[in-house]
């Protein structure tokens, strides 16, 4: 018998094949997503009738568990009506919400967004909305997932009182609170405000509006992941290395706007939001700016 085999069936040895921590971390420490094809993210869609997410065919889920990796604000025109039969890429877009991008077939206005004349309410076909919708957009890593997907916050879900707004503004405070708690701060000595640490869960409500029924992102604060306990640590590398990773995958998708044509029917189709109900702001979204 060879002394492979012998250690093999020896039960006197206990794990004499099993790998150790330092095989294993030479194996594996380096594991990274492969690069050798592009990556493309799938696109969770808000159903306005039922209030829950496609998360695939013929699958659903009315929530969602996990962490934020980029927000985005964004804008689409079309110069004709929307068809969700046959979608198609906006004649004029911004993957910023500030300016067009620059390979827009079709650019509106030469200067910022909010001096277009189609980024003004009362421009709409039906009702007192924009012409040109506004949209939030998130990168989103679902719990259990290695690869993140994307999901598009309609117009109506942005209004200045509504829940995902209120999200918003509160947690940069969630994630401050958490790491001074535990004495960390950033580089600067100032406080982390970082809203990918937020271990998040994203549902949605019903709300009527002037032209129908829609269904309105609301996201909320869980808990907020900090390097305190071993546990902790794994956690945040994980975050970390998921940001790192796909982060810029995403952004040169927008550049070369991969997905424009994948799923902008639940801004476009959703009821007209009117001034009152809506309140974007044309500035953008903090420091995540796509210029």
């Amino acid at each position: 018998m060879s002394k492979k085999n012998e250690i093999a069936k020896n039960e006197a040895v206990p794990g004499a094949l099993a790998l150790n921590d330092v095989e294993i971390d030479d194996m594996f420490g380096d594991s990274a997503p492969d690069e050798s094809t592009p990556l493309s993210f799938n696109n969770y869609s808000i159903m306005r009738e039922s209030a829950q997410f496609a998360i695939g065919e013929d699958d659903y889920a009315k929530t969602l568990t996990g962490h934020i990796l980029y927000k985005h604000c964004a804008k689409q025109y079309y110069t004709t009506e929307f068809d969700p039969s046959n979608p198609s890429a906006p004649d004029c877009y911004s993957t910023n919400g500030i300016k067009p991008a620059d390979n827009c077939e079709a650019v509106q206005c030469e200067g910022l967004c909010c001096s277009c004349k189609w980024s003004q309410y009362g421009t709409a076909d039906k009702g007192e909305g924009k012409a040109c919708k506004d949209t939030i957009r998130f990168l989103f890593m679902p719990e259990g997932s290695v690869l993140p997907v994307t999901i598009i916050a309609p117009p109506t879900s942005l209004s200045k009182k509504g829940p995902l707004q209120s999200w918003l503004n509160s947690v940069m405070n969630d994630v401050a609170k958490a790491f001074t708690a535990i004495g960390k701060t950033n580089r600067n000595g100032g406080p982390i405000v970082d809203y990918w640490w937020a271990k998040v869960e994203l549902s949605l409500e019903k709300k009527t509006f002037d032209g129908g029924e829609a269904s309105i992102l609301k996201i909320k604060t869980l808990d907020v992941v900090t390097p305190e306990t071993d546990e902790g640590i794994i956690a945040a590398r994980a975050i970390h290395q998921a940001r790192q990773s796909f982060k810029d995958v995403y952004i040169n998708e927008l550049t070369a706007h991969v997905e424009a044509t994948d799923s902008e029917a639940p801004a476009a189709e959703a009821p007209v939001q009117t001034n009152e109900t809506g309140g974007f702001n044309d500035e953008g979204l903090g420091d995540d700016q796509l210029i």
